[in-house]
């Protein structure tokens, strides 16, 4: 058995919805069962980071921020992996002029945000007191 890929799908989903609370908890659970699946969730995500829509590139970062924030083994892969945390370091940058800052478009903005987040819960070292919880979390499910 695998991830349900349509939620990852779904959640990055090329629309203006925006994607429901329960739907990252899915994908947050269901990584924490699959473990084997967090490579390629992470690349599928990172594709969607990379990509020229500003909307899909967001929900990607949401997505990222949570599987950071809440699976450890996800947060441990992208750590070791320079080249997804330089892109989002790219992504969060705001533009070098004030010119261009100016006329940035509100969803640019909003995708460099999320991006600055992500970054910001990949890198961050858990409080134990975080990882005791979703480790019950994680014995009840099972």
């Amino acid at each position: 058995v695998a991830m349900n890929w349509n939620n990852l799908h779904e959640v990055t989903a090329q629309n203006e919805k925006p994607a429901p609370g329960w739907l990252f908890r899915d994908i947050c659970q269901d990584a924490l069962q699959h473990p084997q699946d967090v490579p390629d969730a992470a690349e599928f995500l990172m594709r969607c980071v990379a990509c020229d829509n500003r909307t899909v590139c967001m929900k990607a970062c949401l997505t990222i921020r949570h599987l950071a924030e809440d699976v450890p083994s996800f947060r441990q892969y992208m750590q070791r992996c320079p080249e997804a945390l330089a892109l989002l370091k790219e992504v969060s940058e705001p533009p070098q002029l004030a010119q261009a800052q100016s006329l940035e478009r509100q969803e640019a903005k909003v995708a460099r945000e999320a991006a600055a987040r992500a970054l910001k819960s990949c890198l961050t070292q858990p409080s134990a007191a975080k990882e005791a919880g979703a480790a019950s979390v994680k014995q009840r499910i099972q």
